[in-house]
């Protein structure tokens, strides 16, 4: 098992630092478990109608049709990465997704889930 981790990434930035300590920033998932998941995200964020960052994160936009498509990855991903954060908000215009990390994770949710740099 390992976690990946690479350069900070440019237009990221921590959420606020909770007093009490979180999860481990660690993944359970074996080093092809982990290709996996990242190629799994990368095909579903191919879809998003867009991105920005957030305080702590990136802020998605899909169509309200893949709210069920994401919720199930986002609740895989729990279970493997407990120390993510995320929230889906879901309005008659769509779906909001947002992914959020403690500061120590920041490169590896620009290694799943792309930068705030990326065209939107």
């Amino acid at each position: 098992r390992r976690v990946l981790f690479r350069s900070p990434a440019a237009g990221l930035t921590p959420r606020r630092q909770d007093t009490e300590p979180g999860p481990p920033i660690a993944c359970t998932l074996t080093v092809a478990g982990q290709a996996d998941r990242i190629e799994q995200w990368q095909r579903l964020l191919g879809q998003a109608d867009g991105r920005e960052p957030v305080d702590g994160g990136l802020a998605f936009r899909f169509p309200a049709g893949l709210a069920g498509q994401v919720a199930e990855l986002a609740a895989a991903e729990q279970q493997c990465c407990p120390f993510l954060e995320f929230t889906l908000h879901l309005t008659a215009g769509g779906l909001r997704f947002e992914v959020q990390v403690p500061e120590d994770a920041v490169p590896l949710l620009a290694e799943v889930f792309g930068t705030g740099d990326m065209p939107s």
